[in-house]
């Protein structure tokens, strides 16, 4: 059995490597819709309160990084909830791209930190950081301004 957790969560983590049109059973697809929804919903509030509060997310803080403008000054709110609504952007995309191309998750995981990070390997620069004109530095080598 791919089961290996009890519930709903067991049920999710069997579907991770299965498309959409491989469901079995009309309680797979909720489920994976429920589990989808609430990944959207977390990652959303996570993003948008480290950046508001630490201004960088809960990892960048702790490896000593902090998200700027590109005239060197700490991220605005405006600036943190652009961030925030264009990672939930991409994060929608990538799953409708799921269900169009009947992918597995592994798949679109890939996919989706392709499409992030590419340009980073190019400019320097994630996706996010490229549309939101920011740029993420150590905090000690940042005039706090």
């Amino acid at each position: 059995s791919p089961y290996w957790a009890p519930g709903a969560l067991g049920t999710y983590s069997a579907i991770l490597e299965m498309s959409p049109s491989h469901y079995y059973s009309q309680d797979l697809y909720s489920n994976d819709l429920y589990f989808t929804v609430y990944f959207i919903v977390v990652n959303f509030i996570y993003y948008l309160l480290s950046e508001c509060w630490l201004k960088s997310s809960f990892g960048k803080y702790i490896c000593g990084l902090i998200i700027v403008s590109k005239d060197m000054h700490k991220i605005s709110l405006q600036v943190a909830i652009k961030r925030c609504s264009l990672l939930l952007l991409f994060i929608v995309l990538a799953v409708s791209i799921r269900f169009v191309f009947d992918t597995n998750y592994i798949i679109t995981s890939i996919l989706f930190f392709l499409i992030i990070d590419i340009p980073a390997l190019i400019h320097g620069q994630s996706i996010l950081d490229l549309v939101t004109n920011t740029y993420v530095v150590k905090k000690k080598t940042q005039k706090m301004v």
